[in-house]
C-alpha cells in the first residue's frame, strides 16, 4: 500500500502557521535520493503485498518526510502496540535528514521495530503527518502509552493524534539533555545522585515531588526552565546502534533498517524457542505461584517476577484498617522505604503504593506478600498480561477481540487476514517452516476450491430445477 501526500505547507515553528516554501533544495530531499528510494519500497512491495509506505510533499511537489513498514510490523503493533517509542534522535549527516523509528517490547522486552520515517524537519506538521500516517497504517489502533523526548511540537502532535494514549518523556532522553543542559552541575558533589534518585528511584508522587524540590532547593534550579518541564518516563535506549556514516544515503540506510529488523525478529525468534522447552528456568522454591509463573511468563519475564517472589519472603507486612472489604496494610523491607497495599476481598484486587503492575504489568513483591498473607496461591487472571507470556503471539490480538463483537462480519476477514500474514511472516526464516507453510496452505487452497466448486454445483442445479418448474 502506498499513500502520496500532496500540496502541505511547510510549518514555521517561529510564526506558529503554516507557509508556502519556496523552491529550497535545503527544503525538500534531493530528487534524486528520493526517488531512488521510492523505487526500492516500490519493489519491495512486489514481495510484500502488505508493505506500506506513504510520502508528504511540500507546496511545491517535492519530497520531504518519508515514512514504511513492512507487513510483519503489522502484525507485532497489533500483539506488542499498547505501548509506541518515537526515537528521533538518529540523523543521517549527508541529507541532513532526521531518522525516526517506531518501536515497542515484546514479550521478551525486545525492541520490536513497528516501522520508520525520514523527517525534513522537526514541525508539527512534520509530527501530526507522521503519527497520523502511522495510525493509518496500524488500522488506527492507538497505543496506550507513548514514549518521546521532550519535544514541544511533539507534544502538541501526540495531543492532536493520539488524544487517548498517555504521553511519557523517556528516562534515557531525560538523562542524555541532563548532561547537555546541565553540565556544570555534574561538577557539583551530590548533584548526580540526587538527580538520577529523583527520575530513577520514587515510588510514590509525593517522594517524586519531595526529592525534586529538595534538588532545585540545594542547587538554586527553581528557574531553570529545562527542568520545570520535566516528567516520569520509561528507561529506554536508542533502538539504532548503528555507527555514523557520513556517506550514508536514505537508501542504505532504509537496507540497514530492513536488516535490522530481520535481525530482531530471528533475535525474537531464538528466544521463543527457548521459551518453548529447549532452555528451562530453574525455580527456587516449592510454591505454587512461583511454577505458575514458570509455565505462563516468557522466560525474561519470569525472571522478573522471581525477583520480586523472593523480595517478598523477606518483608514485614502489619494491618493497619479494615472494613467490610477493603484492607490496608504496611509492608517494610529491610532499610527500605515503606509502601501500603489495599486488598479487596470481593474480587481479590491489590493495588500498592509502587505502582509496579501499572507501569510495568508485574506484580510487585508487595502485592505477592498480601496475597500469600490473604491464603491466596496464584496470581489472579487480571494481572497476568497476555503480552508478556509465552502465548502472547498466539490467538487474536486483544483489539480484535472487543472490536469482533461489533462488526462480526468484517472482523472475521480482518482476522482471516491477520492468521494469514503471521503464517507468512513467521515460517520465511527457515526453511523447513517454509516448506511446511506452503504445503498447508496448498491443501487449504484445493478444499477451498472444492467447497466453492460443490457451492457453483448446487447453484446451477437450482437453477435448473427453477427452469423447470417455470
Amino acid at each position: 500500500m502506498a499513500k502520496d501526500v500532496g500540496n502541505k505547507g511547510v510549518q514555521s515553528s517561529n510564526m506558529g502557521c503554516t507557509v508556502c516554501v519556496p523552491d529550497k533544495r535545503i527544503n525538500s530531499l534531493q530528487p534524486e535520493a528520493a526517488q531512488c528510494l521510492l523505487n526500492y519500497f516500490r519493489r519491495l512491495q512486489v514481495e510484500d503485498l502488505s508493505f506500506f509506505y506513504a510520502v508528504q510533499l511540500d507546496s511545491n511537489g517535492f519530497t520531504t518526510n518519508f515514512f514504511w513498514r513492512d507487513g510483519r510490523s503489522k502484525v507485532d503493533y497489533d500483539y506488542f502496540g499498547d505501548v509506541l517509542i518515537l526515537d528521533k534522535t538518529f540523523r543521517i549527516e549527508e541529507h541532513n535528514i532526521i531518522c525516526a523509528p517506531l518501536w515497542g517490547l515484546n514479550h521478551h522486552r525486545q525492541q520490536v521495530l513497528f516501522g520508520c520515517a525520514f523527517l525534513l524537519n522537526e514541525s508539527t506538521d512534520s509530527f501530526v503527518w507522521l503519527l497520523e500516517t502511522f495510525m493509518e497504517a496500524m488500522d488506527r489502533h492507538q497505543p496506550k502509552t507513548i514514549f518521546t523526548d521532550e519535544n514541544e511540537l511533539m507534544v502538541d502532535a501526540v495531543k492532536a493524534v493520539l488524544p487517548d494514549a498517555e504521553h511519557r518523556i523517556g528516562i534515557w532522553y531525560i538523562r542524555q539533555n541532563a548532561l547537555k543542559q546541565l553540565s556544570a552541575l555534574y561538577m557539583q558533589p551530590g548533584f548526580e545522585i540526587l538527580f538520577n534518585k529523583c527520575i530513577s528511584d520514587c515510588q510514590t508522587e509525593e517522594e517524586f515531588e519531595s526529592r525534586w524540590e529538595s534538588l532545585l532547593e540545594r542547587f538554586d534550579l527553581s528557574e531553570n526552565p529545562w527542568l520545570s518541564r520535566l516528567q516520569h518516563g520509561e528507561n529506554i535506549k536508542s533502538v539504532f546502534q548503528i555507527p555514523k556514516n557520513e556517506n550514508m544515503g536514505l537508501l542504505e540506510f532504509a537496507q540497514q533498517y530492513l536488516e535490522e529488523v530481520k535481525r530482531r525478529r530471528l533475535e525474537e525468534l531464538d528466544e521463543d524457542f527457548q521459551c518453548n522447552g529447549t532452555a528451562q528456568v530453574t525455580i527456587l522454591t516449592s510454591s505454587a505461584i512461583e511454577r505458575q509463573a514458570a509455565d505462563i511468563y516468557t522466560r525474561t519475564l519470569f525472571k522478573t517476577f522471581q525477583e520480586e517472589f523472593l523480595k517478598c519472603l523477606s518483608v514485614t507486612i502489619e494491618e493497619t484498617a479494615s472494613n467490610e472489604t477493603i484492607t490496608t496494610y504496611k509492608l517494610t523491607e529491610e532499610g527500605q522505604k515503606e509502601s501500603v497495599v489495599e486488598f479487596n476481598c470481593l474480587d481479590s484486587r491489590v493495588a500498592c503504593s509502587c505502582k509496579k503492575f501499572e507501569s510495568f504489568g508485574i506484580l510487585c513483591f508487595h502485592a505477592l506478600k498480601v496475597l500469600n498473607a490473604r491464603n491466596i496461591f496464584h496470581i489472579p487472571h487480571k494481572y497476568v498480561l497476555k503480552r508478556w507470556t509465552k502465548s502472547a503471539k498466539c490467538g487474536v490480538p486483544y483489539e480484535y477481540e472487543q472490536e469482533m463483537a461489533d462488526e462480526m462480519k468484517q472482523q472475521t476477514v480482518n482476522l482471516l487476514m491477520h492468521k494469514t500474514l503471521n503464517v507468512f511472516t513467521k515460517s520465511v526464516a527457515i526453511e523447513d517452516s517454509k516448506k511446511i507453510a506452503g504445503d498447508c496452505l496448498g491443501k487449504t487452497l484445493e478444499q477451498i476450491e472444492d467447497v466453492l466448486r460443490a457451492k457453483k454445483a448446487d447453484h446451477l442445479e437450482m437453477i435448473d430445477m427453477s427452469r423447470g418448474m417455470i
